[in-house]
């Protein structure tokens, strides 16, 4: 299953801030909703929504991969490579 979480918030001058707090929020209901598993990226996001803090974009995407990375691993196994 692949899912994109944005801001519903399409203006172009929302703070990147803001709408990324919408998007980790909406990604993180989710996630407990269908009691995915804890991935470093996904626990990486959890951190930064409970400090309140933005990671910046390069981390985003980098925790983003940690997930992707951690997901096909789980789903392809190791024994297969």
């Amino acid at each position: 299953m692949l899912r994109h979480f944005k801001s519903s918030d399409e203006s172009a001058v929302a703070p990147v801030q803001v709408k990324y707090a919408e998007a980790a929020r909406a990604l993180l209901a989710f996630a407990d909703e269908m009691n995915l598993p804890e991935t470093l990226g996904l626990n990486g996001i959890r951190e930064y929504d409970k400090s309140g803090s933005f990671p910046g974009l390069g981390m985003l995407k980098k925790l983003s991969i940690m997930n992707h990375l951690a997901v096909m691993d789980e789903a392809v196994g190791a024994e297969s490579l």
